[in-house]
């Protein structure tokens, strides 16, 4: 049984549920751990079984345990192994096996919860089993540099290891590091999602020292084409200029700030957004928006408080009914920064279909109860 580093009140909502499932009019054993509970139980009224059942998917303890009322919510929960060893260092690897950490705060779907246990690994173990993962690659062949010394003809006859040297990217300067953090942290919605120093949302891994974790050549991939590289992951595609691309890279591979210490997030304190038994609008909106927005579009998600600007209420009809419907496209679209908002809402334009941002957008009206402003309804939009 690993551990899945849970705080007391987790234990305890996991306890509650699992006490409702003895047979009606059984006999509840007694435990030596007894008094001990009520002590915990008694301290924490607010406490649920409801809650524990939450817990119980989120965390996929049916992966190895069986409940008769109970199925599998997602069939896949973590990232695909099948190429680890393209994707992440050796020594962070063993580290992590040694002793998981929180990568991403509230699961490997934001929102969902899914944690990585503890299975207590010897040493022996956690060298069997990294090396291993270290020879998946799974057909992903990157590129070692940024530039194919074969594809450039040099004026004068240098060696291939000499022209790699050429070519290669060279340090930063200090100008052009302020440069690109200063875009990170108040042009880009990068760090809506990812922190960075101490800065940033808990939706995503944290950035700070990235290539202790990622290789380059991996992580320069998934900043260019998120869904070309992991198909499940709602990281969205942001637009850049090639020279801006460029220098955020290798800002984020030269940068050395210390990782703030990682936690997950309490499943108690914090309800898990399990969107996968929904549909249309909502589906997206929990998927997408609630880390931030809030399930019921109140700003009051798991994210919202590590962020600058507090998300704009959904729910809020005084509000909402003062923006048009083609605003909320815009602002799904292009991200708050085209609206004058914030720049950490990012746009989902080249990840999500119109006809999802306009599924969207009506489902935000369900939430707040109200119209966009008259002059904006003419009836004439066209999905």
């Amino acid at each position: 049984m690993p551990n899945f580093q849970l705080d007391r009140r987790e234990s305890l909502a996991l306890t509650l549920f699992l006490g409702e499932q003895i047979s009606p009019g059984s006999e509840k054993p007694d435990f030596a751990s007894q008094e001990s509970f009520e002590a915990v139980r008694s301290s924490n009224p607010d406490v649920t079984a409801s809650m524990g059942r939450e817990l119980f998917l989120s965390l996929n303890c049916l992966g190895c345990h069986k409940h008769a009322s109970l199925d599998t919510w997602e069939e896949k929960i973590a990232p695909n192994l099948g190429f680890e060893g393209a994707r992440v260092t050796t020594e962070w690897l063993m580290a992590y096996l040694r002793k998981p950490q929180a990568l991403r705060p509230f699961g490997y779907y934001p929102g969902t919860g899914s944690r990585h246990p503890d299975f207590l690994l010897t040493e022996n173990e956690v060298d069997t089993l990294a090396d291993f993962l270290m020879k998946q690659r799974g057909g992903f062949d990157y590129q070692a540099h940024y530039y194919d010394p074969k594809a450039y003809v040099p004026s004068t006859n240098v060696g291939e290891e000499t022209l790699v040297q050429l070519l290669e990217p060279a340090e930063l300067v200090r100008f052009s590091m302020t440069k690109a953090e200063g875009l990170l942290r108040e042009k880009l919605p990068c760090l809506g999602c990812h922190r960075l120093g101490g800065d940033g949302g808990m939706i995503g891994p944290d950035l700070s020292s990235l290539t202790t974790r990622l290789q380059p050549d991996f992580a320069r991939q998934i900043i260019r084409n998120p869904e070309a590289v992991v198909t499940e992951t709602i990281m969205p595609l942001v637009a850049m200029p090639p020279k801006t691309t460029d220098l955020i890279e290798q800002y984020l591979l030269q940068q050395a700030i210390p990782r703030d210490s990682s936690r997950y997030l309490s499943l108690v304190e914090t309800q898990p957004l399990l969107h996968q038994s929904l549909e249309g609008g909502e589906r997206l909106y929990v998927k997408h928006c609630a880390a931030c927005h809030g399930v019921h579009g109140d700003g009051d998600g798991y994210n919202a408080e590590y962020l600058p600007v507090a998300p704009i209420v959904h729910s809020d009809s005084a509000y909402m009914s003062t923006r048009p419907d083609d605003d909320l496209f815009d602002g799904i679209y292009a991200g708050g920064y085209i609206l004058n908002k914030s720049q950490r809402m990012p746009p989902w334009g080249f990840t999500l279909e119109r006809r999802e941002i306009w599924q969207l957008v009506a489902y935000m009206r369900q939430l707040c109860r109200c119209e966009g402003p008259a002059w904006s309804r003419d009836n004439m939009r066209r999905r």
